[in-house]
């Protein structure tokens, strides 16, 4: 078809091609599971999942009758990753293992029949509010109810017409109502079925959300309604109330506090839809056999959020909404501990909270990124972020402890003084230790850090003095695997710190120590061994370090570091390399004169004001490889220290030097082991620190008052030459810590794959097994535009061994579902010439052939082994897409793709349109079948599609993301740009007929190519954009765009109001559209151009769907949609 012809019958020849899109979409996605959808029985007999269109039923496979074999011999063989374009070699990684199972003929793999798991007639009820609100945030299309599956239980409870439902597997019998405990393990049955779906509770006019069951119950589960958490019991079919956040009234300015559901911009924009989390074990029973158990939860409240307010058809509504540079919601985290009765109803309820909540810990704490609990371990972890996304820290919070701002009962908020927690009552004692809140992580960047979902505790690692877990970070550029180690410390009880006065230090020769012994009253200083500790002399170390200093308020400014020797004894600093300044750093712990180690160790906090001078162009992205504790003290002002190095031997030339030198102390109080009089020790040691160096040093070492660090430090560091291990005295700043901080020093972190790569793990790790020490993930190991799965040992690593194995088919975007046991997984996969298909792998381990796993196909999941497209749409086969590459002028290989139109002739260049998104945490450019995209829609109309990753996109690193950074819509434009232009000169474009086409920030960068670049598109479709930043969230806009008041420049700059007066005079060259409901990108973002095009007399095209939100889901009105913009380009790149 030629899209410039022009004919009567244009708008229905548009609409057949929209309807045929829309129906071949639908024939493709029954023949598949939906993506995302899959549950495993724990034994391997079944998988369930939901069928491809929005109204399917729960389907299953039974996989007991594919063991999937042998399949012949397995060799493994070693393969060099491909090479990008220029020839450049994924650098240093040295092998990519690959099971020949991966490459397996799938014409000899079995294709599993569907069958229904249970019959049940679909209520389709309208959504209340807040199932729209979450499907939005899930970006899911399906209707109907939500299936829960509970490998305890082997029972699914769904949602249907308000009621809940419960099915249980035949081979487990059903609940009686004197039941409490698990049933035992049932053997595996092929073949399952499953009982008629009975009703667990009742309907109700709101909707139950978020519904989970207890990880060791058949029985028990809770969920979120009206904003508070409840639990009920599938077999007494009574509801228990747990939280009393939500007061009843329906106007956000008189309830604006919940319990159990994440504010806004956490679902939004940092993924995480839950906020409850039931503890993994610890459940035991009383007396009368009755279970305990507890859920940790997040209670928001949003008093100060903005309300926003637009009609949604004739109902008006009301949402809090923090736009950037306004108030967001204030999350804290408390705990409910309850039984339940023979009967099922919860009693012995009780709340648990922080006396001190994170934010006053931590008042540069702003966003509560991800919480849980720490398998077999009394303690909770939190992830949580600064409002400037600069500055991570994860953090491990004990139930059991007494001290100051540990977890005590509480009631309507208040500390109930005397009924401390169960866990705090037994450590209430003062001659027990105290367990600390302890920083386990941090990770600090100049632009903005990147949340993941990486974070595995391992079980069989984790005790009361120590966890260990899978992490990720970013510090060498791109994302990397690492198995860190954390020492808790046990203080003891009576332990007391404070803030000391100033004292200056008798300076050492550069980078050597020297020790001295200073009476404490006097001052006079001694030689070694004399004085009595109990008399208040000490003995101290003093370091200095050569270098320039930074400036405060205008004027230079040194810093003193305070480090503790020991007292009549000889020490043996064993030093080691401080990863930062170079300096040899001594890493022992201080010692009474009786030989016994001190109770506990403070070290110095050196901070700046709020009046500190960066150095310019100084950009380091820290990798704080420490454990820090928190103990109360004097809470005095702190801010962060610049998180700068210079990028070069140069920039010291930036740093001013000065004369002037300055010491700020702690006092230690608190008792020596087996002794009853108090010790008091002043520190003190002055240091010079290099160009750019965080300003905080603490290079002392051991906190732990009774135990001995489980490894020297030159033990350490001896493992760290050869492996890469980290030890964790990197001295970095907790940006507005209210409390004091001090380190361990025997802990560590050992990469698990290399960190001198040019591929990345993916931000959400799939799974762990404990069993075999294996780590499984997904990355771009292969290529950038592909995603595979990949597993490499978390324990050989540390010999230096980084063997990584890929598990699926090359050639393909594969999205992997893994089970809870890592023992077998599907793959759903495509590429850009063959439709999708799911898999389903078994995960197999042979002795003696390799320490990590090979992947074997056991059974086809879709209803066909390939895929074929309907009968009625062979033209399909004749849109050809095409994959290339080019050395940008950035230095950069980039990627496109080309989308030839319908019956394309060679040597006949055609009308174009750029597909863009462009944005941040965003990736276009994949090896996967577009069939399914509005791309078809285009080249069946007769468009040739360009499509292109610019920098800031996600998956190249994060150097590839931040040149955007505080200045939106800018290097984007650029880049999409040349790319266009690069595709031209490979392809068959006409680029005197360009149009740009986008959605929410692919119509911000639709509008901002049209006003910035006219001469070269044509007309631009921009649906649901981004107008001016200030009117979006705060999440997401000041991760990229810093706050307003600190970036107003950028703001206006990167606003599509600055250039109104650029956009084009003719007709036919803007078309917007918009949902009115739109609780995302605000309609007001559309209605605030649209006066001002008015006002300017500026021709658009506008289309406002009343009573849609962000993705206008609606069937009629996406058909309305779509066809309005092919018709619209058909129009505006007529020849």
């Amino acid at each position: 078809m030629d899209p410039g012809r022009s004919s009567p019958s244009r708008w229905r020849e548009m609409k057949e091609i929209v309807k045929l899109v829309d129906n071949t979409r639908h024939v493709l996605a029954s023949d598949q599971p939906a993506p995302n959808s899959y549950y495993f029985d724990p034994d391997g007999s079944c998988v369930y999942f939901r069928g491809g269109h929005s109204d399917a039923p729960l389907l299953c496979a039974d996989l007991a009758l594919y063991r999937g074999g042998d399949h012949g011999e397995h060799t493994y063989r070693e393969q060099m990753p491909c090479k990008e374009a220029g020839g450049a070699l994924h650098s240093s990684v040295r092998e990519l293992m690959v099971c020949s199972c991966c490459d397996y003929p799938l014409s000899e793999v079995p294709v599993a029949p569907w069958r229904e798991v249970f019959h049940y007639t679909p209520q389709n009820t309208p959504l209340t509010r807040e199932e729209q609100m979450l499907r939005e945030r899930q970006r899911s299309a399906m209707s109907g109810g939500s299936f829960h599956h509970s490998e305890v239980a082997d029972a699914f409870l769904f949602s249907n017409g308000g009621s809940l439902y419960v099915s249980y597997r035949e081979r487990t019998p059903v609940p009686s109502a004197q039941a409490t405990s698990p049933p035992p393990p049932a053997a595996e049955t092929p073949a399952a079925r499953y009982s008629l779906p009975t009703v667990a509770l009742p309907s109700c006019s709101e909707s139950r959300l978020d519904i989970k069951w207890q990880p060791q119950s058949a029985y028990v589960f809770a969920y979120v309604l009206r904003g508070d958490v409840w639990v009920s019991s599938v077999h007494s079919g009574v509801e228990t109330r747990l939280t009393y956040c939500n007061n009843g009234a329906t106007a956000p300015t008189e309830n604006f506090v919940s319990a159990g559901t994440p504010p806004f911009i956490i679902q939004e924009e940092f993924d995480r839809l839950t906020g409850f989390w039931w503890q993994p074990s610890g459940v035991s029973p009383d007396g009368d056999g009755n279970f305990c158990y507890r859920i940790l939860y997040e209670e928001v409240d949003e008093h100060q959020v903005e309300i926003v307010k637009f009609f949604n058809d004739k109902e008006l509504e009301e949402h809090r909404y923090p736009k950037a540079g306004g108030h967001n919601a204030l999350s804290v985290l408390r705990y409910v501990e309850f039984r339940m009765d023979k009967m099922g109803k919860a009693y012995d309820i009780k709340h648990y909270g922080l006396t001190k909540d994170l934010h006053q810990i931590f008042p540069s704490a702003e966003y509560l990124v991800d919480a849980g609990w720490i398998p077999g371990v009394q303690a909770v972890w939190a992830y949580i972020l600064d409002r400037r996304q600069q500055h991570s820290t994860l953090l491990y919070i004990p139930l059991q402890t007494a001290d100051d701002f540990g977890f005590q009962r509480i009631e309507s908020g208040l500390v109930i003084q005397d009924d401390l927690s169960s866990a705090g009552a037994a450590q209430s004692s003062s001659h027990l230790p105290r367990v600390p809140i302890t920083v386990l992580r941090e990770d600090s960047s100049n632009d903005w850090v990147n949340t993941h979902s990486c974070l595995r505790f391992i079980s069989s690692e984790c005790t009361s003095h120590s966890v260990s877990f899978i992490w990720a970070n970013e510090h060498s550029g791109r994302r990397r695997l690492e198995h860190v180690t954390c020492t808790i410390p046990h203080l003891a009880a009576d332990t007391v710190f404070r803030p000391a006065t100033a004292a200056a230090a008798t300076a050492a020769p550069a980078g050597r120590l020297s020790a001295q012994t200073t009476t404490a009253a006097s001052g006079a200083t001694t030689g070694p061994g004399d004085g009595d500790v109990n008399g208040g002399d000490k003995q101290m170390a003093t370091l200095t370090v050569p270098g320039a200093k930074l400036m405060e308020q205008g004027q230079d400014v040194d810093m003193d570091i305070s480090s503790v020797a020991s007292h009549e004894s000889s020490v043996d600093w064993s030093p080691y390399v401080c990863a930062l300044c170079s300096v040899d750093t001594p890493t022992h712990a201080a010692v009474s004169s009786g030989g016994d180690k001190v109770a506990g160790v403070r070290k110095t906090l050196h901070r700046f004001s709020n009046s500190f001078t960066h150095v310019p162009n100084q950009r380091r992205r820290t990798s704080p490889e420490v454990v820090r504790h928190l103990v109360p003290g004097a809470g005095h002002p702190v801010t962060a220290a610049p998180d700068t190095a210079p990028d070069s031997a140069n920039d010291s030339a930036n740093v001013p030097v000065s004369t002037k030198s300055t010491a700020m102390q702690f006092t230690l109080l608190g008792k020596t082991a087996g002794s009853e009089s108090n010790v008091k020790q002043d520190t003190g040691c002055s240091m010079e620190c290099d160009p750019g160096v965080d300003m905080e040093h603490t290079h002392v070492v051991d906190a732990a008052s009774h135990t001995a660090p489980a490894t020297t430090a030159a033990e350490m560091q001896a493992q760290s030459d050869d492996v890469g291990l980290r030890c964790t005295s990197k001295p970095v700043p907790v940006p507005g810590c209210a409390f004091e901080v001090y380190y361990s020093s025997s802990s560590c972190s050992r990469p698990i794959t290399r960190p001198d790569v040019e591929w990345q793990v993916d931000s959400r790790l799939v799974g762990i097994d404990e069993k075999h020490q294996c780590v499984f993930f997904t990355g771009t190991i292969d290529h950038p535009t592909e995603c595979h799965l990949y597993v490499c040992s978390y324990v050989k690593s540390h010999a230096g061994e980084f063997a990584v194995k890929r598990l699926t088919t090359a050639g393909y975007h594969h999205n992997i579902t893994m089970s809870p046991g890592c023992d077998f997984f599907v793959s759903k996969f495509s590429s850009l010439s063959e439709p999708p298909r799911a898999v389903v792998y078994s995960v197999v381990y042979r002795a003696g052939s390799c320490t990590v796993p090979c992947a074997v196909p056991r059974c086809v999941l879709s209803r066909s082994r390939i895929t074929l497209l309907p009968d009625h749409v062979p033209t399909y086969h004749l849109c050809s897409s095409r994959l290339f590459s080019y050395t940008s002028s950035a230095g950069h290989v980039s990627y496109g793709l080309y989308h030839a139109p319908i019956n394309a002739v060679v040597g006949v260049k055609y009308p174009t349109i750029l597909y863009v998104y462009a944005g941040p945490l965003a990736q276009v450019v994949t090896n996967q079948f577009p069939g399914l995209r509005a791309v078809r829609m285009f080249n069946l109309a007769g468009f040739a599609v360009v499509e292109l990753d610019s920098r800031g996109s996600t998956r190249r690193g994060h150097d590839f993301e931040t040149p955007l950074y505080e200045h939106l819509g800018d290097v984007e434009c650029q880049d999409q740009v040349e790319g266009l232009q690069q595709a031209a000169a490979q392809f068959p474009i006409d680029l005197t007929r360009v149009g740009v086409y986008g959605w929410s920030y692919g119509g911000y960068m639709s509008l901002m190519l049209l006003v910035k670049h006219s001469a070269l598109f044509k007309s631009a479709a921009s649906v649901a954009p981004v107008t001016d930043w200030r009117l979006y969230d705060t999440g997401y806009t000041e991760r990229y765009m810093s706050q307003p008041d600190a970036n107003n420049e950028g703001y206006g700059t990167s606003a599509v109001m600055h250039y109104l007066d650029q956009f084009p005079d003719e007709e036919n060259r803007l078309l917007l559209a918009h949902g009115r409901a739109d609780e995302n990108v605000l309609y007001e973002h559309t209605e605030l151009l649209t006066k001002a095009l008015i006002a300017r007399c500026k021709p658009f095209q506008l289309l406002p769907f009343s009573g849609q939100r962000h993705g206008i889901s609606l069937p009629e009105c996406r058909s309305l949609l779509f066809t309005s913009v092919l018709t619209f380009f058909s129009k505006s790149l007529s020849s």
